[in-house]
């Protein structure tokens, strides 16, 4: 019988585009829920259900990435996807699809045992769409469950980070931004669902600045979510939230005009989160960390100098290859890398941005390709030339040079 209905559950994920184009085919998928659950409790039991860990203090350790394999490999997730997917196309269907509809919900959440989670997760992965449709139902049967202490709110909130990128209403984040920031920090959490939601919580605040609102995100409770965080959760967060936010932000792309449209987001954005949310301590242990920062200045445009001035006490030597490094040259053919610098004040802030982070001693390296930027500051700022940090990179330079 566990053959039968895992082959019933895989044909119908197959031929899902064809089942779920209206109420019969839908329904018919349907009745094969329970079953479902059932064929794939006999299976875990068999195999061994080794998609939950039992850690320290008899904490469950969910896996991200062992239950989304699991959530496509098993006849409970295979149905619960065909299911999830036809909620939208339900509604289309009138005063049937609508009951439809709400039967599937309401079985998907139902107590079934542990293996009904997958319905659940899908549920949570679509929670954009059911928010928008079913507000009340999903505030009492997703989103409560959620924030509570429930056995089972861990799967929800790892289909809620997978389904993230489905661009969650700012409405959403608000309700669940104590969870957020209280799973963010949860170490029942793998890594990757972790930096998720830090990241969510970050990419929040920086549109709420960017639309001079105010926050409904505690930016206390974020401030010390990041305090708390990991160096590869803070890493993530520069990178997907702070880096991403300058880069790929509502701008003109290329010359001129995208370098103040970055400035205008850094000003706006970056950073009043860098000085008011932001762990104000220097991280001189994290080099990853600085290494992350250190490219936010070139990301920054034409607020260049102010984006080092405000990265700065963040900033620690770490290994550095190539100016690359910085955030330069991403878009400008080498030789013209450095084309828009044009100020002294430009030049100073470049210098001294090298200075710190390529370190001291006989550990220090300078990029391969640092001479184009030294180069330019000679130009703009020729005093600068006669600076100890200037003679500084040049000696290590040279050094790189010779291996």
């Amino acid at each position: 019988m566990n053959h039968d209905i895992s082959g019933i559950c895989w044909w119908f994920s197959q031929w899902e585009s064809v089942v779920t184009e209206g109420v019969e085919g839908t329904r018919t998928a349907f009745k094969y829920w329970g079953r479902a659950v059932e064929a794939t409790s006999r299976q875990y039991v068999r195999e061994g259900a080794d998609w939950l860990v039992v850690g320290e203090e008899d904490l469950w350790h969910w896996k991200s990435e062992a239950l989304e394999f699991r959530a496509l490999n098993n006849p409970a997730g295979q149905l619960a996807d065909v299911l999830v997917k036809a909620l939208s196309k339900l509604d289309d269907y009138g005063p049937a699809g609508i009951a439809l509809n709400r039967d599937i919900r309401d079985t998907l959440v139902a107590p079934q045992g542990p293996f009904a989670v997958f319905g659940r997760w899908y549920l949570a992965y679509r929670l954009s769409y059911l928010w928008g449709k079913h507000k009340e139902w999903t505030e009492q049967h997703i989103v409560r469950p959620m924030l509570g202490a429930e056995e089972w709110d861990l799967p929800l909130w790892i289909g809620f980070v997978r389904g993230s990128s489905r661009v969650p209403f700012r409405e959403i984040l608000e309700r669940l931004g104590s969870g957020i920031l209280e799973k963010a920090r949860d170490n029942r959490l793998d890594l990757r669902v972790r930096q998720s939601l830090a990241t969510l919580a970050v990419e929040y605040l920086l549109l709420a600045f960017w639309g001079d609102s105010e926050p409904k995100l505690s930016e206390d409770g974020t401030r010390q979510m990041l305090r708390e965080a990991e160096v590869d959760l803070l890493v993530h967060v520069i990178d997907y939230g702070l880096l991403r936010f300058l880069r790929l932000g509502p701008a003109p792309a290329g010359g001129q005009e995208e370098r103040v449209a970055r400035a205008a987001r850094f000003r706006r954005s970056i950073k009043p989160v860098l000085r008011k949310v932001w762990p104000q301590e220097r991280m001189r242990d994290r080099p990853c960390v600085g290494k992350a920062m250190a490219q936010i200045p070139a990301a920054a445009g034409s607020a260049f100098v102010e984006a080092y001035h405000t990265v700065e006490r963040f900033l620690c030597p770490f290994r550095v290859y190539k100016i690359r490094n910085y955030g330069f040259g991403r878009a400008e053919p080498r030789g013209r890398m450095f084309d828009w610098m044009e100020s002294r004040e430009e030049a100073e802030a470049l210098l001294s941005l090298l200075n710190l982070t390529v370190g001291e001693g006989e550990e220090a390296r300078a990029p391969l390709d640092v001479d184009e930027a030294l180069e330019r500051i000679r130009i703009v700022a020729p005093p600068l030339a006669q600076e100890p940090a200037f003679r500084k990179l040049k000696t290590l330079q040279r050094r790189s040079a010779f291996g």
